[in-house]
């Protein structure tokens, strides 16, 4: 997937109370069950369990499962320990939100990385909008959405440079990429003798360290 870009229609955040049709199409019911960003973040302030948010509507987050958890930790881990000395560089874990402003969606990434100051969403200090890089690691409930719905609207981001995707059945990563055209490119590293690189960040993750402690289904093994 080379010299791909991605042009969404723009959604701006809604007034609350505002009910009016989206530009890709919504049924009345949806409309009827409309919800407004200012109510989404008011619920997150006190729910028990994280949801996100697109076109006026909640979306529940599956629970992560231990695999998924512990691929998020091991990935987690080694850009830490990267970016260490990179004092400008920041990694997040899944409790802080991105916002797109051109979409006006709220996703819980499972990995963000910051460079510099973030630029935080109406001054919010657990919502940001200028992540640099976004790493996803994928399930059964999510791949759908990572691959579809977010790859769309994080690619809007002035910020990123580097949306990374990370199998948890096999051992492979891939990695989207803005070049310095505004194009974006795809690399694809499979195997555990495998290494994945960052650009943005000069790192690169070897797959046996990202995969450490993980067990494949018997058939799947790289």
């Amino acid at each position: 997937m080379q010299g791909v870009k991605i042009m969404p229609t723009a959604i701006a955040d809604k007034p609350q109370g505002l009910r009016v049709p989206f530009a890709n199409g919504v049924s009345a019911s949806k409309l009827q069950q409309y919800v407004t960003v200012e109510e989404y973040l008011r619920r997150e302030e006190i729910a028990t369990e994280k949801s996100e948010y697109r076109n006026g509507e909640i979306l529940p987050m599956p629970g992560a499962s231990f695999p998924h958890t512990l691929l998020t930790n091991n990935v987690g881990a080694e850009l830490y320990i990267a970016l260490k000395k990179k004092r400008d560089c920041t990694v997040h874990s899944s409790d802080l939100k991105i916002h797109t402003p051109t979409i006006g969606t709220f996703r819980y990434p499972d990995i963000a990385v910051v460079r510099g100051e973030p630029v935080r969403y109406q001054g919010r200090t657990d919502t940001i909008q200028n992540p640099v890089v976004i790493i996803e690691v994928l399930s059964a409930s999510t791949e759908t959405t990572d691959r579809g719905d977010k790859l769309e609207e994080y690619q809007t981001l002035e910020s990123l440079t580097e949306y990374v995707l990370v199998t948890q059945d096999r051992a492979r990563v891939e990695v989207y990429s803005r070049d310095s055209g505004g194009n974006w490119q795809y690399h694809s590293y499979v195997g555990l003798e495998a290494s994945a690189r960052l650009p943005t960040l000069d790192v690169t993750l070897t797959l046996a360290d990202i995969y450490d402690k993980v067990t494949f289904p018997a058939s799947d093994k790289e």
